[in-house]
């Protein structure tokens, strides 16, 4: 049983930390999303969760995070023993650090045009 997904060459993450790197961009990306959203730079691109948006911040945020949570927890459970478990741990990671960069990109080209980050508010 494997404890340690390969990232890349000789980089090795253990299944603990990057369920961990998991969770945080997942946490990040809801964050974003409900700024990117508030400000109307952007639109939310699962339809799922664009339903949940429509629904409110809060069930929004919920959602995504539980849904993240779910996802980590099968990715935890399975990955010390199933090879495609880890393959699927490393896709979510580079999907998500991907999206985290975009947003950390777009975000920073904002904010340098004179565009400020608004922080979208619970109370609909």
């Amino acid at each position: 049983m494997s404890q340690h997904v390969l990232i890349s060459g000789r980089f090795t993450l253990s299944i603990e930390r990057a369920v961990q790197a998991l969770l945080v961009l997942n946490l990040l990306d809801a964050v974003f999303t409900s700024w990117w959203v508030s400000a109307g730079w952007a639109t939310e691109a699962n339809p799922l969760m664009a339903r949940a948006l429509e629904l409110g911040l809060a069930p929004f945020i919920a959602a995504k995070l539980a849904l993240g949570m779910f996802a980590a927890l099968i990715l935890r459970t399975h990955a010390p023993r199933h090879r495609l478990a880890r393959a699927g741990l490393v896709m979510a990671l580079v999907a998500y650090a991907s999206v985290t960069a975009l947003h950390l990109s777009q975000s920073a080209t904002q904010a340098s045009s004179g565009k400020m980050l608004t922080v979208a508010t619970i109370a609909d």
